[in-house]
């Protein structure tokens, strides 16, 4: 009898449009809509390596952080979690990320501004979200850098093929 194997076939990388440069600390960001699929209804990978790329400038500490979640739309197609709004624009409203999906965090490991990079294995059923990204630095001269180069997130859908 022959055995079967699943191996990983990632797909095609999604990078939401988002502009997190000069973020100030307890300060926040959201994306534009990102579409994971058509429709509800349109068959989908719920599997994504999720992949933060930041930097911060000025005074910061070993161990802050920028926190990203995923506000993922309603079933209905109507609204996203924590009331945010789709679009490329600042974030404030520190409470409704209690309400979101929390994606995980990229953790400063240098006093010295350099770009830190966190990988993460994330489920999305919804078939758009929102991501954001909050800045949750202690210091108040920790901002991100002002060079959007310097930002980058993806979502590269990883589902399983099966092989004979």
């Amino acid at each position: 009898m022959a055995t079967s194997d699943a191996y990983i076939n990632p797909g095609t990388k999604i990078t939401p449009t988002i502009s997190p440069a000069s973020v100030s600390d307890g300060a926040g960001r959201a994306s534009a809509a990102i579409a994971f699929a058509a429709t509800e209804a349109t068959a989908r990978p719920d599997e994504y390596r999720f992949t933060a790329k930041t930097e911060w400038v000025g005074t910061i500490a070993v161990g802050e952080t920028l926190d990203m979640y995923l506000a993922e739309v309603s079933s209905d197609g109507t609204t996203y979690a924590g009331g945010v709004s789709a679009g490329d624009a600042t974030f404030t409203d520190e409470d409704a990320l209690k309400n979101m999906k929390y994606l995980g965090s990229v953790v400063v490991t240098n006093t010295t501004p350099e770009q830190e990079i966190a990988d993460f294995i994330v489920r999305v059923t919804a078939h758009s979200a929102v991501l954001v990204v909050w800045n949750s630095a202690a210091d108040a001269s920790a901002n991100l850098s002002a060079t959007a180069g310097d930002h980058e997130f993806t979502f590269l859908p990883v589902p399983y093929q099966a092989q004979s």
